[in-house]
């Protein structure tokens, strides 16, 4: 069987951003590549103010073949985006980012018989529905989703959906669409470039990863509570990323114990995530990156409650800390730092870093993504 065409569509140009999405994007599109697939990224031609300043370019792998494509984001209310790219290329497997529902207008015009993969990568369920201001307009998207598109032979035959975690799966399911359609494959980490943890004795060091974006205000809120308490002593707390809330800076002025490091390379994110002895995902995410990242580098997670991921990663064996007021998260620090004056942090870490390692680390899971590939396009009859 001649090897497939595929094409990933980036939600945003990398010139502008490079944050998870896009980087999983072209991690995917280096690998499919580097196995002998004939592959291309397509970059969206938004408008983007004249205000916004372009990003250095990253440096990317040599494999990765790049073209414009003509893009359209319309804003609903909400923040509910839809996205709408064309032309899309005749004859390759395309795979579009986010949900079923920013796609819609991708769907209901792609050529006949093209095969489409969607991406769940921005598909955030709390309790199997949709949150971050989409479940105000639940009713209506499911209803437009089962009018529109999935009730067209064309698109329930040809289009196909990556869940990121086991919530999606079950999600797609209960809107009808079929299982064999839905590919649950993980985001998978270079778990190689990570070192464990060094613990050690001293304050409990806390890391957090992406600022406003991934609720670094409740982490200052949790700051505010221990300073009211007089235990801020016991703690030394590293935030990582550019755009960091007021509040926080305030505090990192005001405390030495509260450190903003601004943005780093990866390297320098690698060094820090080596030295913390917790990690704070409090954000709402699909399948969070830096949570895995803490977990194969030895540290105690604790994550917001309601995240679907904690569940899957509870599965697998791997042992975290859930939270999901300012109570809860006092109480997983201050059980962390006991934890660690008793010698027991190093040992839990250890073997939460082992499950992951074997079970999300690229090596494990990238080879899944090409399989999910070869199956959608082994039957493709594009004309």
């Amino acid at each position: 069987m001649a090897k497939p065409r595929v094409a990933f569509v980036t939600p945003v140009d990398p010139r502008h951003s490079f944050r998870g999405t896009e980087k999983i994007i072209y991690k995917y599109a280096d690998y499919l590549a580097r196995n002998s697939l004939e592959t291309e990224v397509l970059v969206p031609s938004y408008h983007f103010s004249s205000k916004q300043k372009a990003l250095n370019r990253v440096s990317l792998p040599k494999t990765i073949e790049e073209h414009r494509i003509h893009g359209v984001k319309v804003r609903l209310p909400f923040r509910y985006d839809l996205y709408f790219y064309y032309p899309l290329p005749k004859g390759a497997v395309v795979y579009l980012p986010y949900s079923p529902y920013t796609n819609m207008p991708n769907l209901i015009s792609k050529p006949r018989g093209q095969k489409l993969i969607v991406g769940l990568h921005g598909l955030h369920l709390r309790n199997g529905r949709l949150t971050d201001g989409h479940d105000a307009m639940e009713g209506m998207l499911v209803s437009m989703l089962k009018l529109l598109v999935l009730s067209r032979e064309d698109i329930t035959r040809n289009v196909y959906y990556h869940a990121i975690n086991s919530a999606q799966k079950e999600y797609l399911s209960s809107l009808g669409i079929d299982r064999s359609h839905i590919f649950h494959i993980p985001v998978s980490i270079e778990t190689e470039e990570l070192k464990a943890a060094q613990g050690g004795s001293g304050p409990l060091r806390v890391l957090h990863i992406g600022g406003k974006d991934k609720d670094a205000s409740r982490v200052a809120e949790i700051i505010v509570e221990l300073k009211r308490r007089h235990m801020l002593d016991g703690f030394e707390f590293f935030f990582i990323g550019k755009d960091q809330p007021d509040s926080l800076v305030e505090l990192a002025r005001r405390n030495k114990s509260v450190h903003l490091l601004g943005s780093i390379t990866d390297a320098g994110k690698n060094l820090q995530l080596s030295k913390a002895d917790v990690m704070l995902v409090p954000a709402l995410e699909a399948f969070s990156v830096t949570l895995l990242e803490g977990l194969a580098s030895g540290e105690l997670v604790i994550a917001r409650r309601s995240n679907p991921q904690t569940a899957e990663l509870r599965s697998t064996g791997i042992s975290l800390l859930q939270a999901d007021d300012l109570s809860s998260y006092l109480s997983a620090l201050l059980g962390a730092s006991r934890m660690k004056r008793a010698g027991r942090l190093s040992t839990l870490g250890r073997r939460n870093a082992a499950v992951v390692r074997r079970r999300f680390s690229a090596a494990a899971l990238m080879p899944k993504i090409l399989k999910m590939f070869e199956s959608v396009a082994r039957d493709a009859t594009h004309g």
